[in-house]
């Protein structure tokens, strides 16, 4: 493979922690083929030991597993400063729903369903790999400039410049970026403007509610991201915003708290457009229930098994 061809591969050291060896080989594989490094992880006590040897950049984590669950070990990881802002992903099945809602709960940043479809588990994984990135150069660049300013707060040649730094970085990222204090819109970089319809002019100094399509979900997201805030020290919400013709995206909001000399100034947040990996769980999910209709009607006996035997479905002919 040549140099030019390898500048191209993604890059991202990703531990994968399933009990089911079927499961763990196919995510494995996915990933791996594509230019990802990956370590797979058969039970908790093993993945654990793999974070204290590298911190991963992300984790894909099965919820239910024998011994130490995915919810422990999330609860671990976030409750340890050193490992508290690696994003996990939670392997689920459908019939989990409340399973998912602790998932995120505790501290999770998204989930997959099983079984896993490698287009949706290749879209997700490069998602939050770029909004954690993103995240850790904002995270950088804070802290560099809060040093800055607290070593040089008498020179205002340095501030500016400062500023000056960290409103580049917002204008050259390929992911919607602002700043908000009181829920009243103070920074936003061209993506974001982009994303939504209006000027940089027409969202300054504007509530965050002009960019949502109802007061119900502008509440319910501004209530989930405090909890998480408050909770986590960092808040992700897959929510939806309004484009100014009236189109709805589906979007992904993740937002961390601004402090300066322990000051709450605000938050931060990135914007990233999710309406095409929406669309396609809504078409994979149609799919589906097409797939079980048809199922129902048939009275040829049929049933699904997995690699290592499982029967993973049996329509209700062979059932009877």
């Amino acid at each position: 493979m040549s140099d030019n061809n390898l500048e191209h591969l993604p890059h991202g050291d990703i531990l994968v922690v399933d009990d089911n060896k079927s499961n763990l080989k196919f995510v494995s594989d996915v990933l791996t083929n594509v230019g990802y490094q990956v370590r797979p992880a058969s039970d908790g006590e093993l993945a654990m030991r793999s974070i204290k040897v590298k911190r991963p950049d992300l984790i894909l984590l099965d919820i239910k597993m024998p011994g130490m669950t995915g919810i422990e070990i999330c609860r671990l990881l976030k409750a340890d400063s050193e490992t508290s802002d690696i994003p996990i992903i939670f392997l689920t099945v459908h019939k989990e729903t409340e399973m998912k809602v602790k998932a995120l709960e505790v501290g999770g940043v998204d989930y997959i369903t099983k079984p896993i479809e490698s287009t949706e588990l290749l879209a997700r994984v490069k998602t939050h790999l770029k909004i954690y990135r993103m995240q850790q150069a904002l995270k950088a660049q804070s802290e560099e400039l809060t040093k800055k300013i607290k070593e040089h707060r008498a020179t205002e040649e340095i501030l500016e410049k400062s500023e000056n730094q960290l409103r580049s970085i917002f204008r050259a990222s390929p992911t919607g970026i602002g700043m908000i204090i009181d829920r009243v819109i103070q920074e936003v970089n061209e993506r974001f403007c982009d994303m939504v319809g209006y000027s940089r002019e027409e969202l300054m100094g504007q509530s965050t509610r002009i960019v949502y399509p109802s007061d119900e979900e502008y509440e319910l997201v501004g209530q989930v991201k405090y909890n998480q805030i408050k909770k986590h020290g960092t808040g992700t919400v897959d929510t939806r915003l309004q484009h100014k013709n009236g189109k709805i995206i589906d979007v992904l909001l993740s937002s961390t708290p601004i402090n300066i000399d322990d000051l709450s100034l605000g938050i931060t947040f990135t914007a990233t457009d999710i309406t095409e990996i929406k669309n396609t769980e809504r078409q994979l999910s149609q799919s589906e229930k097409k797939f079980r209709v048809m199922m129902q009607s048939m009275t040829d006996l049929v049933y699904i098994g997995s690699e290592d035997y499982r029967i993973e479905y049996m329509n209700p002919a062979l059932i009877k």
